[in-house]
């Protein structure tokens, strides 16, 4: 069980221990919030399974310190030590841009009972929401220092991103994205209608520019082969991904 399928039980919890950690600390990442955690909270709780038999689970909750918080730190209830992802140690506190696209890849497929979300899932995390958070926490993003970086297995000073696009769809809407394989930044949209494509792009595009512009960087796209989709390109047509990627580079392009 996880902490998107657990909620922090008062009423049947018998008993918790905090469990201090010892320096250097990690900073950990949940949910779009960046925090260094000093403790873990392992919580007993006692319930009634499906059968109406007695059943104990324990659970570890994270304690951090985040947002300037006080240096006891709180419990991140919603969540499990499990369902966080390490981001880097205080004693060397930066992260790969590649480690960057991973923590904005992790938001999208959660679960959310928004009704104005078609496919149920949440976004990724907006890459200049994201930059902010590290940020306030001193952690540093290190780009690669090659002039021309067209994937995240070249390293090396990003001035020139080509990313790839997919597009599908399903019975719930229309989704584009990029792998992270393929592309230096991570892309991931989903609409109901198709005239929401290209905004939504947009968007994301002027996120990541606005995240990254001490950078100086140049971004261009190009649209995957049909291949790279399991099903192909269902509802787009080529033209309309042709313009999609034309729109999207003229932006790019007036940065």
């Amino acid at each position: 069980m996880t902490g998107n399928d657990y909620k922090f039980d008062f009423e049947h919890m018998i008993q918790t221990h905090l469990l201090p950690l010892q320096p250097p600390f990690n900073y950990i990442y949940y949910g779009g919030i960046v925090g260094k955690q000093i403790a873990t909270m392992v919580a007993a709780v006692d319930k009634t399974n499906a059968d109406g038999e007695y059943a104990l689970e324990t659970h570890s909750h994270p304690v951090v310190v985040y947002n300037g918080q006080t240096a006891e730190g709180v419990v991140w209830d919603k969540c499990e030590v499990m369902d966080c992802r390490v981001v880097c140690s205080e004693k060397d506190k930066k992260v790969t841009l590649k480690q960057f696209n991973e923590l904005l890849a992790m938001t999208g497929g959660a679960k959310t009972d928004n009704p104005d979300n078609p496919m149920n899932l949440l976004p990724p995390m907006n890459p200049n929401y994201l930059r902010s958070a590290l940020r306030a926490a001193g952690i540093v993003l290190e780009m690669p220092t090659d002039v021309n970086y067209y994937g995240p297995d070249q390293f090396g000073t990003v001035r020139n991103f080509k990313i790839k696009l997919l597009f599908d769809a399903n019975d719930d809407g229309l989704c584009v994205w990029s792998q992270l394989d393929q592309s230096p930044l991570y892309f991931d949209i989903e609409a109901a209608e198709r005239k929401n494509v290209l905004n939504l792009l947009l968007g994301q595009l002027d996120d990541w520019e606005m995240a990254l512009e001490e950078f100086g960087i140049n971004i261009e796209f190009e649209a995957g082969s049909q291949e790279d989709v399991f099903d192909g390109y269902i509802e787009f047509e080529e033209e309309e991904v042709n313009t999609i990627i034309e729109e999207l580079n003229k932006r790019a392009k007036r940065r």
